[in-house]
């Protein structure tokens, strides 16, 4: 997970490395969440055995510095860095160090996304990541259509900025084929399309892939497919898009 002054590795596959100065979560998931079991079972004699604990490595801050090979950073995966329960100097600081180390590409995702509108005011952050070559990937879950609204929580905390705007549908637990739900993915940069795994793990209905895949096509947005999806079941062919322009940068 971590090595000394290093970045970790990450092994979800459409990143490189991780960067994890916040852990812990009270969104309380009631499935299996990976980062949640990482933590407290794995990792317990570290982070302790309540997830809901929210811990602080200010020690971990100079870590992006330390590798100079551009990489695709996923930032506080191990928790949401933009709960309501996050104290804002833990967020500055994070990205400040972000800022220090642009060469990176930063992948940020949350539940609670309008508290984006944060990063994108002066005060009281004061940092430049939208203005640098550090360009964020800013992302929100969407598990299933009653989730859409995070979506517009999305659009509007990024209006007019400098990110990139990516949803993540895993798990994909319900039907997304709703006009609605359309309606906002032509404004994602990005959309990575999963399953849920885990002790009870579920794939997504054959039709809900295809729909989202063909929404895709159809809007020309950069579409991954995740690889806990049984392609040969599902019947669908395993692509993995990266946004217009970032693979060439990194590899």
């Amino acid at each position: 997970m971590v090595s000394g002054k290093t970045m970790g590795y990450t092994g979800i596959e459409y990143a490189e490395r991780s960067f994890n100065t916040i852990i812990g979560c009270r969104h309380n998931c009631p499935w299996d969440c990976w980062a949640r079991d990482v933590a407290t079972t794995r990792h317990a004699s570290k982070y302790g055995e309540d997830f809901g604990d929210i811990q602080f490595f200010p020690d971990r801050l100079e870590q992006p510095m330390h590798t100079k090979k551009p990489q695709r950073v996923l930032v506080n995966f191990m928790g949401d860095m933009w709960g309501d329960w996050v104290f804002t100097d833990w967020i500055a600081k994070t990205l400040n160090a972000c800022e220090k180390a642009p060469w990176h590409h930063y992948i940020f995702l949350t539940k609670n996304p309008k508290r984006y509108a944060d990063l994108m005011r002066e005060a009281p952050f004061g940092f430049e990541i939208v203005r640098t070559n550090a360009r964020p990937w800013l992302g929100t879950s969407v598990e299933s259509v009653e989730k859409i609204g995070r979506l517009d929580d999305l659009i509007n905390a990024t209006n007019n900025a400098h990110v990139l705007r990516w949803v993540s549908l895993e798990p994909l637990l319900g039907n997304p084929i709703d006009r609605s739900l359309e309606s906002k993915l032509f404004h994602m940069d990005w959309i990575v399309i999963g399953a849920l795994t885990g002790k009870q793990p579920k794939q997504p209905e054959k039709e809900w892939v295809e729909w989202l895949v063909q929404l895709c096509k159809d809007y020309n947005i950069p579409y991954f497919l995740k690889d806990n999806l049984k392609f040969e079941a599902l019947g669908i062919e395993k692509v993995q898009q990266y946004p217009n322009g970032f693979k060439k940068i990194v590899e």
